[in-house]
C-alpha cells in the first residue's frame, strides 16, 4: 500500500424527515395534537421525531392514545 493513502471507516444513519418539537401549554392553550409523518400510515424508515412539552408548575400532563400506539427498540 502507497504511504501517501490511508484506509477510513465510514458509518452514518439517514433519518428521513424532521418532525417533533417543543410544545408549550398554558391555562388558555392546555392541550395539543401530536402525530407522526404520514399518520394514519407507517411513517417513513428512520424518522425519528422527539417533542418537548412544557406545563406550568404544578400542572399535571394527560397523553391519550388515539389507535394505537407502537414503540421500536433502536440501538444507541
Amino acid at each position: 500500500m502507497d504511504a501517501s493513502f490511508q484506509e477510513f471507516k465510514l458509518v452514518y444513519r439517514e433519518v428521513s424527515l424532521a418532525c417533533g418539537g417543543r410544545v408549550v401549554l398554558s391555562e388558555g392553550n392546555n392541550s395539543t395534537l401530536i402525530m407522526s409523518p404520514r399518520y394514519p400510515n407507517v411513517p417513513p424508515p428512520h424518522t425519528e421525531c422527539e417533542w418537548i412539552i412544557m406545563a406550568p408548575a404544578g400542572e399535571r400532563l394527560h397523553v391519550e392514545f388515539v389507535d394505537r400506539f407502537d414503540i421500536t427498540r433502536t440501538q444507541e
